[in-house]
């Protein structure tokens, strides 16, 4: 198992790194608006795109912020 100075980081900020990135979708429809990590193009590229851990934080809030009994549903769709 590697050290945690491996990492180059604390060990509180990797798990927080890794729960971050948890479920992490391209895209999410809250409230009726329309969040995505980038604009999705043909054959599935991507334009436009935000930085990774923006994007991971991002989402997170999004997610945070639901109260704990609210219903969600992912979609995998492919072009």
């Amino acid at each position: 198992m590697d050290n945690v100075e491996s990492y180059n980081c604390t060990r509180e900020a990797y798990v927080q790194a890794a729960r971050d990135a948890a479920g992490v979708t391209f895209a999410v429809l809250h409230d009726g608006k329309w969040y995505e990590r980038g604009s999705m193009g043909w054959w599935g590229c991507v334009s436009d795109e935000k930085d990774t851990n923006e994007w991971y934080r991002q989402f997170a809030e999004l997610i945070d912020g639901l109260p704990d009994d609210t219903p969600l549903t992912v979609v995998d769709c492919h072009i």
